[in-house]
């Protein structure tokens, strides 16, 4: 997990991954990196919930239920992990926006919800729109911390529909970390019919290069909008 301070859980999660074979109590402090005062608080509700159990010889053992918490533990924590690193890039995507408003020309919308033409009400995490053009849509989208590649490229498939449904463009900035096998797949998907008024930036670029690139496509769309008035 992130920064120095821990919760419970995680002490907890500590506490057992350093007892899966019988330990004694200074082990387990050393392991967890805890004072006697935290061991004696959460060793209490470990072994009183039966995660923990002393055996012969005053070592301290994980018991079967303790080794089903921290798998569910472990899985609990990379799904926070995950959902961090999304907002990170979603977070960096916003400034980066912010960006190209301060260049002028543009309105940026945070949080934008839309009904497309099928009566469907989508939202969009930003969207920008040509002073010059209000009617122009740009929505820009940033992966959520997709932990696999079937998950990324359902993402973006969702992502798609949406932007076509409310008829404007697209920018999707994928996770970092994505395979070629799979950008070459997004990438192919984008390619003809209504798809192609969707962009796909790989969050893996630095960031300078990903600004470069919202830049881009951004007077690219604008330029191509106003070519079809």
């Amino acid at each position: 997990m992130n920064g120095s301070y821990r919760s419970g859980y995680e002490i907890m999660f500590a506490i057992l991954n350093s007892c899966t074979k019988p330990v004694r109590k200074t082990h387990i402090s050393y392991y967890a990196n805890i004072n006697s005062l935290q061991l004696a608080k959460y060793f209490k509700v470990l072994r009183d919930y039966g995660f923990l159990t002393v055996t012969q010889g005053n070592r301290v053992m994980v018991t079967y239920k303790g080794l089903v918490l921290i798998e569910r533990l472990r899985g609990v924590f990379k799904l926070m992990e995950e959902t961090y690193n999304g907002n990170c890039l979603l977070h960096e995507v916003g400034e980066l926006l912010q960006e190209v408003v301060e260049e002028g020309g543009y309105q940026l919308y945070a949080g934008l919800t839309i009904t497309g033409k099928s009566g469907v009400l989508h939202a969009f995490d930003y969207a920008l729109s040509p002073t010059s053009n209000p009617g122009v849509l740009i929505l820009i989208a940033a992966s959520g911390g997709a932990s696999n590649s079937m998950e990324e490229v359902s993402q973006l498939l969702s992502f798609t529909v949406q932007v076509i449904d409310v008829e404007g463009y697209g920018i999707y900035i994928s996770a970092q970390g994505v395979s070629g096998e799979v950008k070459g797949m997004l990438q192919s998907m984008l390619k003809e019919g209504p798809a192609s008024r969707v962009y796909l930036i790989d969050g893996g670029l630095k960031r300078e290069e990903v600004g470069r690139r919202i830049s881009s496509i951004i007077r690219e769309v604008t330029c191509a909008a106003k070519g079809s008035m």
